[in-house]
């Protein structure tokens, strides 16, 4: 019998995992620039920003 294990479904690596997981979508269909914007953000939203700060605590 498997063991229940909770996942956080927020935090800032969730979050740029996410964008990541959307770059390789957009890349395999076909959306290059799309792809390019989810690398970006992946990469560089920091907590500089309060923009950053709310998109990496989402």
């Amino acid at each position: 019998m498997r063991s229940h294990v909770e996942v956080p479904m927020t935090g800032e690596a969730v979050v740029r995992q996410a964008f990541r997981i959307q770059e390789h979508y957009c890349r395999a269909n076909a959306a290059p620039i799309y792809a390019e914007v989810c690398a970006a953000l992946a990469k560089g939203l920091s907590r500089d920003t309060r923009t950053g700060a709310r998109v990496l605590d989402w």
